[in-house]
């Protein structure tokens, strides 16, 4: 019942939430980590590729974003003994403060729920037999982004640290470069 309400929330976020007054896009990708079980043997890694969809309240340094990420995982510890394979789509909505440092460079820690969807595949330690895995996670995504403004219309944002806290013991970080495509 609880990962409805976060689904709920999440979605209205992601689609109605359009008050601000000015937004940005940004596209990029980066290295990805994830903790699958409470166990910590399954810790793939592998490459993400996101979507930033900033919004922008009206006269505020506060911001929505909105992100939708997809990332492709593998294992590489014991690769011929537990192989594990992993795909994520998670989609955010974050609550920004924008700390500006000058015309050109601006820091955004941010906060807000995430739901995740992750399948793959991963061996049973046990019965050395390939296990499907599919399932759904949400909890809370923490982070920080430098935004960096080269020109008006071409900017950088570097995601040195993000993380997601979820149910049932995932958990996946992020670190990415992206370019905006306004």
């Amino acid at each position: 019942m609880m990962y409805k309400i976060y689904l709920s929330l999440l979605l209205y976020c992601l689609i109605y939430a359009h008050t601000g007054q000015t937004q940005s896009a940004y596209a990029g990708a980066g290295f990805t980590q994830a903790i699958i079980d409470g166990t910590s043997i399954y810790t793939p890694s592998g490459v993400g590729i996101s979507i930033f969809k900033d919004i922008n309240f009206s006269d505020s340094k506060f911001s929505l974003i909105n992100n939708l990420n997809t990332a492709f995982l593998y294992s590489e510890l014991n690769q011929a003994f537990l192989p594990a394979y992993f795909a994520s789509l998670s989609g955010s909505a974050a609550l920004s403060y924008k700390l500006s440092l000058g015309n050109r460079f601006a820091i955004n820690p941010f906060l807000g729920p995430f739901g995740s969807w992750v399948s793959g595949m991963k061996s049973d330690l046990i019965l050395n037999e390939a296990e499907t895995v599919d399932f759904f996670r949400y909890g809370f995504k923490v982070g920080l982004i430098v935004d960096i403004k080269i020109s008006k219309n071409f900017g950088l944002r570097l995601v040195p640290w993000s993380g997601q806290y979820g149910n049932e013991y995932y958990r996946q970080g992020f670190i990415e470069l992206a370019i905006s495509i306004d």
